[in-house]
């Protein structure tokens, strides 16, 4: 845990090395938020043949996409909403985002807790 500022699209190689190590292979597909949208991480995923679901970079193509496509994408993206509530659950629900603790080890407890008991919940 760190209290630094910092850009966690460079946490992606990482996660994607820690679930081959868990599952013994790539993933076929990575559904992430756009700041992992990364060329660097686009082009460290495709170099391992990992499919990137995600807006693609620049201008948008002349040639529409397929309704097949845009329900593909919109089902993808769509498998992220239940993690994503998880995490509005925490900061709202469970004040989270409220956490006034003095010291880092405190705070980590606090933390801790309030994920214990939300996968209690669940």
């Amino acid at each position: 845990m760190s209290w630094d500022a910092y850009n966690e699209s460079r946490d992606l190689p990482g996660q994607v090395e820690a679930y081959r190590e868990l599952n013994g292979h790539y993933p076929e597909v990575v559904i992430t938020d756009t700041i992992y949208g990364t060329r660097e991480n686009r082009q460290w995923l495709k170099d391992r043949g990992i499919r990137y679901s995600g807006k693609a970079l620049g201008r948008p193509s002349k040639t529409p996409q397929t309704p097949y496509q845009k329900r593909k994408f919109k089902k993808e993206q769509g498998e992220r909403n239940h993690i994503e509530g998880k995490f509005g659950q925490g900061k709202n629900g469970y004040n989270l985002n409220k956490i006034r603790a003095r010291t880092a080890p405190t705070s980590e407890s606090w933390i801790a807790c309030i994920m214990f008991v939300m996968n209690l919940v669940k």
